[in-house]
């Protein structure tokens, strides 16, 4: 895997941007038929949320999600090495921006909600570069030469990095005034808190909702999507909002889950292809299929 990423590095620095991304196009579509016999779990996912699409209509989607990670993997790299020059030509339009400023400017912290969607890695780029203290919540990536290679693009950011368990890092960002910016759209810790996500009760990671009414700081949501298959993306930050703070904890958390829940939504019936399908997010019952790996 080291070499076929060394490799990969190579293709995207020498080759002319546009033909650059015309080979990982062509990644995506290599991947996509060489995992394609371990993907029957996510086409019932699909089916799930998506019902009434088509076989062939999800097999095409499948193949998309493929091709935009990979150009996703083209565009870390880009940035590893070119850096600002990078973000500023792959970054086309910025909108609300001035809630996340407004946001830090209350000094209680700001607790950043996104998905696995379009690609996040950008995000976190580009808070890091235009000085914004964030701290991204993050776990290891496999196999390790990936999440190596990862922390090696990841060091250019200037983003901070705390990983999922340790939870202390994240309220001491908090109180420092921080952003803590975390991706809520899988299952997350343990076994979660029952909830409808994408219209299907399941489990759902809390942490957010939590920390959010611990600490009476704003939750923003922020979102990075690609336009069509070009390196080219849009970031959105939406209003912020409080999770709500009554006698009745567990009822205040619920609310603030669900409506993460019914936001990251939108965006991901609006820009299906850019989403990770590969995790196992809904308890689909009686499936033999094979776990993407």
């Amino acid at each position: 895997m080291g070499t076929i990423l060394t490799l990969l590095q190579v293709v995207a620095l020498l080759l002319p941007v546009s033909l650059g991304r015309k080979c990982f196009l062509l990644l995506g579509e290599i991947l996509f038929f060489s995992f394609r016999k371990k993907l029957d779990y996510t086409r019932k996912q699909w089916q799930l949320v998506f019902p009434g699409v088509s076989s062939s209509q999800i097999e095409n989607n499948l193949r998309k999600v493929f091709r935009h990670l990979a150009l996703s993997l083209l565009e870390v790299i880009l940035i590893k090495y070119k850096k600002e020059k990078a973000l500023y030509f792959l970054i086309e339009k910025v909108r609300g921006e001035e809630f996340l400023q407004k946001a830090f400017q209350e000094g209680k912290g700001v607790i950043l909600i996104s998905a696995h969607l379009g690609n996040w890695e950008l995000l976190a780029a580009w808070l890091g570069h235009h000085n914004y203290p964030v701290e991204v919540v993050y776990r290891d990536l496999t196999p390790p030469s990936v999440n190596n290679f990862m922390k090696r693009c990841r060091s250019v950011y200037r983003t901070g990095w705390i990983q999922w368990s340790k939870i202390n890092e994240v309220r001491k960002a908090l109180r420092q005034g921080k952003a803590v910016a975390i991706l809520v759209d899988q299952k997350g810790e343990g076994k979660g808190m029952s909830c409808p996500f994408m219209g299907i009760t399941t489990p759902n990671p809390t942490i957010h909702a939590r920390l959010a009414r611990l600490f009476g700081c704003p939750v923003i949501p922020a979102f990075i999507t690609r336009k069509d298959e070009k390196l080219k993306h849009e970031i959105v930050f939406l209003p912020p909002f409080f999770t709500p703070l009554s006698q009745d904890r567990k009822y205040d958390i619920f609310s603030a889950v669900a409506l993460c829940n019914q936001i990251i939504e939108v965006f991901i019936r609006q820009f299906p292809t850019q989403w990770l399908w590969f995790t196992r997010r809904w308890n689909i019952k009686n499936s033999s299929e094979s776990k993407f790996e």
